[in-house]
């Protein structure tokens, strides 16, 4: 699934789903040149996390970023240089330095990035998320449910009513019912609210019981009220109980808004930085996933925000680990390729990536570094192939 999920992503950016500010260039349909003269001394730089970009241990960048990039540049007729990066930061410093002209992997799209730098349409889209501790069963977090507000309320708020009717009940009998309910204080409210809990329970043992109109009356209504009081004060019961009895903990983060205060690590000047800035999040910048995975596991920030796809990927690589990944999204990053301003491969490369054929491409070299063999995507054939 978390496969499909990235391909579909890479597939389907298509305009429609392009965010207006991303610095899009006119006349997409047009042809693409051919050949396209490269800029002297070409410079691509790569940066990222597997499995779109990876550092082999003879030094060699593969990688889904790597293939792509040398699809389109086949189909431009480019000649290049590449260059690897540790972490997108600081690919981007050099693209703005000039040092290398074009920076693709794990790069996002952020307003202050587009101010800098040109980007062509998203070549993915993902969603971002939280990547944070499981929930460990001891104990503790078996039983804390019934020190719980809504265990502790619904029980009093019971016995309260019980000892009411009780009160009630003695108050009504016991001058014309003494046998039943003594005239002394104690015994007397003793055997009422017993009476009471036989009427609310529905047992009706009948050792005890009013014969009074005032006490029957009493007892009656207890009877009725006790019916509709019942479903509604036991729900806090229920919902403790059921907690309690499958091991489930309160998750620290249900919802975005959760993020308020939390020490959430980011990659620095992203898109998910943007979103837990938006949420009041104490952020920790950090150059790339690698270091924002060390501060979790050392425990001093409460969760990595990041794109689905690269965490059910890291969890799917290291499934020993005490992670797990937020069932809610916080919003969607773009990523594409960084170009210097006013880059004259900018519009090239456009066209493109919108290219029916490369898309069927990138889905196949996607494909690759899976083994995916799906009998469904017989009919993604290429034209002319």
């Amino acid at each position: 699934m978390l496969i499909r999920h990235f391909l579909i992503a890479i597939v389907l950016s298509y305009p429609f789903l392009i965010p207006p500010s991303i610095k899009a260039q006119d006349d997409l349909t047009q042809p693409l040149p051919s050949p396209l003269p490269s800029p002297p001394g070409l410079r691509v730089g790569f940066a990222g996390d597997a499995p779109v970009v990876v550092l082999s241990e003879a030094g060699q960048i593969q990688g889904i970023a790597v293939e792509i990039w040398q699809e389109v540049a086949n189909k431009l007729q480019l000649n290049y240089e590449i260059v690897s990066y540790p972490s997108v930061p600081d690919a981007l410093l050099y693209l703005g330095s000039g040092d290398v002209d074009v920076v693709l992997g794990t790069v996002t799209v952020t307003q202050e990035r587009l101010e800098k730098f040109d980007f062509t349409q998203p070549i993915a889209q993902d969603e971002l998320t939280l990547l944070v501790h499981s929930s460990r069963h001891n104990l503790w977090s078996t039983i804390r449910p019934f020190f719980g507000w809504a265990f502790i309320s619904s029980v009093g708020v019971i016995y309260l009513c019980l000892v009411v009717v009780g009160h009630l009940l003695w108050l009504t009998e016991f001058r014309r019912n003494p046998e039943q309910f003594p005239p002394q204080y104690t015994k007397g409210v003793r055997e009422g609210i017993w009476c009471a809990v036989a009427t609310f329970t529905t047992v009706g043992y009948g050792d005890r019981y009013p014969i009074t109109p005032l006490g029957r009356t009493v007892a009656g209504g207890w009877a009725i009220i006790s019916v509709a009081i019942v479903s509604s004060l036991t729900a806090g019961i229920a919902t403790t109980l059921t907690l309690a009895i499958s091991q489930s903990t309160t998750e620290q983060f249900r919802r975005p808004g959760d993020l308020g205060n939390a020490r959430i690590a980011v990659i620095a000047d992203s898109t998910a930085e943007q979103w837990a800035r938006y949420y009041h999040a104490k952020i920790y910048p950090v150059k790339n996933f690698t270091s924002a995975i060390a501060l979790l596991d050392q425990k001093k920030v409460a969760g990595v925000m990041y794109s689905r796809f690269f965490l059910e990927n890291h969890l799917e690589q290291n499934p020993q680990l005490p992670y797990q990944i937020a069932s809610f999204g916080i919003g969607i990053e773009n990523f594409s390729i960084a170009l210097t301003p006013n880059s004259p491969l900018t519009q090239p490369l456009n066209k493109a990536i919108f290219d029916v054929d490369t898309q069927l491409r990138f889905k196949r070299i996607s494909e690759s570094w899976f083994n995916i063999n799906d009998d469904s995507d017989n009919t993604d054939e290429i034209p002319g192939q």
